[in-house]
């Protein structure tokens, strides 16, 4: 009996080391996905799509880092020139944002590092950069704003076509009763003492 088990021995270890190979090699031929492969690119991403003059429009960035430090805006691709700063967004900073000389008193941006211009203008339309700090790298990233919509409210149409026909009833009365009033006076001129101009009073 030791004999025999002394015999099996070297094979479950052989058996061992082949599974183990084995394993090692599927490994090697199959790689495993990794969170780079997984993670979505980053970029911003206006809402909506196409802005609205009077409404409000948001520069998002997606995804959102978990670990922002701090976040700059930039109206313009230059994030050189400190003229061009919007709003800077600083989690250890107790104000929380700060004023840039680009800031019109429209925006505001919160910890998500998004931009929110409220209302927007025609004026709004153009570039704008973004740059972000986190933990363990620094951001940098662009996109240009082109085009918007004039959207005019519904009620907003009514009420200036309203407007417009009242004003048109008035206009047009108006000149009717000034008409009226001239042609009656004109009649009155052409009148004498006994009568119609030219007639003969009668004896």
């Amino acid at each position: 009996m030791g004999r025999q088990s002394a015999s099996q021995e070297p094979s479950a270890w052989h058996s061992a080391w082949k599974k183990l190979v084995l394993t090692v090699s599927l490994l090697a031929c199959c790689p495993q996905p990794t969170m780079t492969q997984n993670q979505e690119p980053q970029g911003l991403t206006p809402n909506p799509s196409v802005p609205v003059v009077g409404q409000d429009f948001t520069l998002s960035l997606h995804p959102v880092p978990h670990d922002i430090l701090s976040c700059r805006w930039y109206r313009g691709t230059s994030t050189s020139h400190p003229s061009n700063l919007i709003l800077t967004y600083d989690h250890q900073n107790k104000a929380g944002t700060i004023r840039g000389p680009a800031y019109t008193g429209r925006e505001s941006v919160g910890p998500d590092c998004s931009l929110k211009i409220h209302p927007f203008i025609a004026t709004d339309g153009g570039a704008y950069a973004l740059t972000l700090q986190t933990f363990d790298s620094s951001s940098e990233y662009k996109i240009e704003v082109s085009g918007f919509s004039l959207r005019i409210p519904f009620v907003i149409i009514i009420v200036v076509a309203v407007i417009f026909i009242v004003l048109l009833a008035v206009g047009l009365g108006l000149f009717f009763y000034l008409r009226g009033r001239h042609r009656q006076s004109a009649s009155i001129v052409h009148k004498g003492p006994t009568g119609i101009y030219g007639a003969t009073p009668s004896m």
